[in-house]
C-alpha cells in the first residue's frame, strides 16, 4: 500500500476508535474529525498521484456519494456506518451558499480555496422549502493546502467555498446526514430554498420540458408555463435550476425572458435568485478559460460581491487591516487594488 493508501487507513481508523471510545457521533464528530484531520500528515497529493493510488489499489470502497452531484468527480476513499471520506476534485468555480445537514472537517490537499461565510437574519417562511431573509457576509478566507476547517450541522454554519486549481482537491470527512437538519442553499438576495434529498421529480420534469425544446419548440412556451404555475417556489425553483443546467446558453436566451414576463412579479424572489445563478455562472465560465492565478481570483470575489467596496470591506474585517494593500502575502497580490474584478481580462 502506498503512503495516499496508509493515509486513508490512518485517517479512518483513527475516528472509528473516536467513535468507539465514546465520542457522541451526533454532536462531536465535527471536532472529532478536525482533530484527526490536523493531526494525522498528509502526503502530498495531486489529481494523478490519487488515480495512480486507485489504479494501484484496484478496486475502491463502496461510492455512498455516487448521486450527490458535488465534486468533479467526488471520490469515496474510506466509509464506514458512520461516516465517510471523499476526496472532491475540482476545475475553477463555487459551491452554493449553503448550510449543511451532516458534520465534519475539510482540508485543501492541492491548489487553493477561497472561503466566504455569511449569516442569515430570516424574516419570512412563506412555504416549508423556502426562507426569506437578509444573508450577510461574515468573513473572507483563503485556504492553502493543509488548513482544516470545522462543518458543524445546522444554521450556524453557512458558507460558499470557491475553488482554483486544474482540479484542486477537498478531502471531506463527514457522517452521512440522514434524518439530520434541514439543509438549505442561499442566495445573495435572500432566498433560500431547501436541497431536496430526493431530485428525481424536478429533474425529470426538466429533462422532459428540455425535450420539448429541443424537439418542439413551438409548444415549449405553452408547457413551460403550464407546469410552473402548479408548482410551489421549492419545486419552481428546482426545475428550472436543472433546465438551465440542461440547456445553457438557451435557457438566458429563449427561457429566461418567458419566465421573467410571466413571473417576475408573482415569484420575485425565485426569478431573482435565477438571476443570480445566471450572473454567476457567466462569471465562472470566463473564470475557467483563465490561466492566471490573480485573475481568477478577482472572479471569484466578484461573484459573490458585486458591489467593490462591500467586497474591500470584508476583506479587511477579516484580515483585520485598514486596507487591501496591508493583507498578508500571498494574497494581496492577488487581490491587487486596482482595477474592476468583474472584469479581470
Amino acid at each position: 500500500m502506498n503512503a495516499i493508501g496508509e493515509f486513508w487507513k490512518t485517517l479512518g481508523g483513527r475516528i472509528e476508535a473516536g467513535l468507539r471510545s465514546g465520542v457522541p457521533p451526533d454532536t462531536g464528530f465535527a471536532s472529532l474529525a478536525t482533530e484527526v484531520v490536523r493531526e494525522v500528515p498528509a502526503p502530498p497529493m495531486t489529481a494523478t498521484s490519487i488515480a495512480d493510488w486507485m489504479i494501484e489499489e484496484g478496486t475502491l470502497p463502496t461510492q455512498v456519494n455516487f448521486h450527490s452531484g458535488f465534486g468533479e468527480p467526488p471520490l469515496v476513499v474510506f466509509a464506514s456506518e458512520q461516516f465517510y471520506a471523499e476526496v472532491l476534485f475540482w476545475f475553477p468555480g463555487r459551491t452554493s451558499i449553503h448550510g449543511h445537514g451532516f458534520s465534519g472537517a475539510f482540508m485543501v490537499l492541492d491548489g487553493i480555496s477561497i472561503q466566504t461565510e455569511f449569516e442569515f437574519h430570516e424574516k419570512e417562511a412563506p412555504e416549508a422549502g423556502i426562507r426569506l431573509g437578509d444573508l450577510v457576509p461574515r468573513t473572507i478566507e483563503f485556504i492553502e493546502p493543509g488548513r482544516v476547517c470545522t462543518i458543524e450541522r445546522g444554521t450556524g454554519f453557512i458558507h460558499a467555498v470557491a475553488h482554483l486549481g486544474s482540479p484542486s482537491l477537498t478531502l471531506v470527512v463527514r457522517t452521512y446526514g440522514r434524518q439530520q437538519a434541514p439543509q438549505f442553499r442561499y442566495h445573495r438576495c435572500g432566498f433560500a430554498v431547501l436541497t431536496e434529498a430526493d431530485q428525481s421529480v424536478p429533474r425529470r420534469q426538466a429533462e422532459v420540458l428540455a425535450a420539448i425544446h429541443d424537439g418542439a419548440r413551438a409548444d415549449f412556451p405553452q408547457r413551460l408555463v403550464a407546469l410552473l404555475e402548479g408548482l410551489n417556489d421549492c419545486r419552481f425553483y428546482a426545475v428550472l435550476e436543472s433546465l438551465l443546467s440542461l440547456l445553457r446558453q438557451h435557457f438566458i436566451e429563449r427561457v429566461m425572458p418567458i419566465v421573467e414576463a410571466r413571473f417576475a412579479e408573482s415569484r420575485p424572489h425565485a426569478v431573482a435568485a435565477l438571476r443570480e445563478r445566471i450572473r454567476g455562472s457567466g462569471i465562472w465560465k470566463t473564470a475557467r478559460g483563465l490561466t492566471d492565478r490573480k485573475a481568477q481570483v478577482h472572479c471569484a470575489l466578484a461573484d459573490l460581491f458585486p458591489d467593490v467596496a462591500e467586497r474591500q470591506a470584508v476583506l479587511c474585517r477579516s484580515y483585520e487591516v485598514a486596507r487591501l494593500a496591508d493583507l498578508p502575502a500571498p494574497w494581496r497580490d492577488l487581490v491587487g487594488e486596482d482595477g474592476d474584478p468583474a472584469n479581470p481580462a
